[in-house]
């Protein structure tokens, strides 16, 4: 598997971190207890976007035309390493959306460089202007003539580490 699609998967788990991050007061509410749509406080939006994450599934009960649903495994997985601290950070969707954005970008300049400079990976200025309103970089060093030295932010660094987990 390539590197890009190694990123794409660390992407979607980025995205399912964010969603639990996110949820996680429904979704302790739940438990390991199965739930109908129409006896839960939150909207069926919450439960389809959970759904289609893969954060929640069907609950193996037959119940007729009327789905029960419980939190999936790979649910339950992300809300007790949330709760056991053990991603160094928890973006929000913004966050999670940016880095997908700009995913081409951050792998073309190889996120573990110290710094670089656009001209060298032949970045134009809105992607420069992308990544740092988004908070993926920040300028290491004004240099007027050769153009900035950027580096990413630590928050990048953290995502990225959760992407490669």
């Amino acid at each position: 598997m390539s590197e890009k699609e190694n990123g794409r998967i660390g992407l979607e788990r980025l995205r399912q971190i964010a969603l639990v991050d996110e949820h996680r007061a429904f979704l302790k509410r739940i438990g390991d207890k199965t739930f109908r749509i129409r006896h839960i406080r939150e909207d069926k939006g919450t439960v389809w976007t959970l759904s289609n994450a893969g954060l929640l599934e069907e609950a193996p009960i037959d119940t007729g035309p009327v789905k029960d649903y419980q939190i999936s495994q790979r649910g339950e997985e992300i809300l007790d390493a949330i709760d056991d601290d053990r991603y160094p950070a928890i973006p929000d969707e913004d966050l999670v959306f940016a880095v997908e954005r700009n995913w081409d970008t951050i792998m073309t300049i190889g996120y573990r460089v110290e710094s670089f400079s656009a001209s060298n990976f032949g970045l134009h200025g809105s992607s420069i202007r992308s990544l740092r309103d988004a908070g993926l970089i920040e300028r290491v060093e004004e240099r007027p003539r050769e153009g900035n030295l950027w580096k990413c932010t630590d928050t990048t660094l953290d995502i990225l580490e959760v992407i490669e987990e």
